[in-house]
């Protein structure tokens, strides 16, 4: 399933180029706090998401060939967001922000329609862009005490080859955690799109291109 995403954005707006020196990766993480939460009210489009697209979203496959508009409707009201969580698991976005973010992204996400009672409509996108893309001699793992297998990570060392033009993104063995480049970020704050959480705590890596 393919949607067209029409940018009306004024062009020298919507092409500026985004550059830093320093390259970083922050954690994607809703701010529910302060914005608006949404949810699926129809207890059939919720065992649908969790019994067949789930399990396709934690293995990094796409799912627009089963896939139906689920029913996206607020659940809490507060500031306006353009992003929230399906069912804790799935990423909705506004059409302000996937057309803002939709150059940057598009070769790493499968976009699908929602249905929506909101003004703005939103799409549900699954991050397929999955890699190993750890240091794992410099980052820091948490194991279990039983298994000894790795589950958590204290401390992200990036390989900056392997992040480097990378905007969303998964990692092999941590699908259920969403990784966004400081050019996502800069797009973020250039169409004041709302709804994410960029404290200090989220930065989870930062390195000047080029050392080690």
């Amino acid at each position: 399933m393919e949607l067209i995403i029409e940018n009306k954005e004024p062009k020298s707006k919507t092409t500026k180029k985004i550059s830093s020196s320093i390259m970083k990766i922050w954690m994607f993480s809703i701010d529910s706090f302060n914005h608006s939460t949404y949810n699926l009210p129809n207890a059939k489009d919720r065992e649908f998401f969790a019994n067949l697209c789930l399990p396709q979203l934690l293995k990094g496959q796409a799912i627009g060939d089963l896939w139906k508009p689920l029913i996206l409707l607020k659940k809490r009201q507060r500031k306006n967001t353009d992003f929230t969580l399906i069912e804790n698991a799935g990423i909705a976005i506004s059409k302000k922000a996937l057309t803002a973010l939709h150059p940057l992204i598009e070769k790493e996400v499968e976009i699908l329609p929602l249905k929506t009672l909101a003004r703005e409509p939103f799409y549900f996108i699954n991050c397929l862009n999955t890699m190993d893309a750890l240091d794992e001699e410099k980052s820091v793992f948490q194991y279990s005490s039983v298994s000894k297998t790795k589950i958590g990570i204290t401390k992200f060392v990036f390989d900056e080859d392997k992040v480097k033009n990378n905007h969303i993104f998964k990692l092999n063995d941590f699908k259920f955690n969403t990784f966004i480049s400081d050019e996502f970020r800069a797009i973020y704050k250039q169409h004041d799109l709302q709804g994410l959480d960029f404290s200090r705590q989220k930065l989870l890596w930062k390195q000047n291109p080029g050392t080690k």
